[in-house]
């Protein structure tokens, strides 16, 4: 399946985008859901990001919430 025609990403397509270490990442889905930057399923063990939602806060993402970010991650 093409990556354009999925309805969620995985976190090692996450992780792709970002550029982040696995483990950074998986940090930074945790803080994402807490502060509800956009749509995560966590199912079990594994996480879920709504592909639409992440692609808008990502598209319009500042660069003060990159620094917030940041500091979290």
């Amino acid at each position: 399946m093409n990556i354009e025609d999925k309805k969620v990403y995985e976190i090692k397509e996450i992780k792709k985008i970002l550029g982040l270490k696995e483990s950074t990442c998986y940090d930074f889905i945790r803080n994402s859901m807490k502060q509800n930057l956009f749509t995560v399923l966590k199912i079990g063990r594994q996480y879920r990001v709504n592909k639409k939602s992440f692609d808008d806060w990502f598209n319009g993402v500042t660069n003060e919430e990159i620094e917030k970010l940041s500091s979290i991650c």
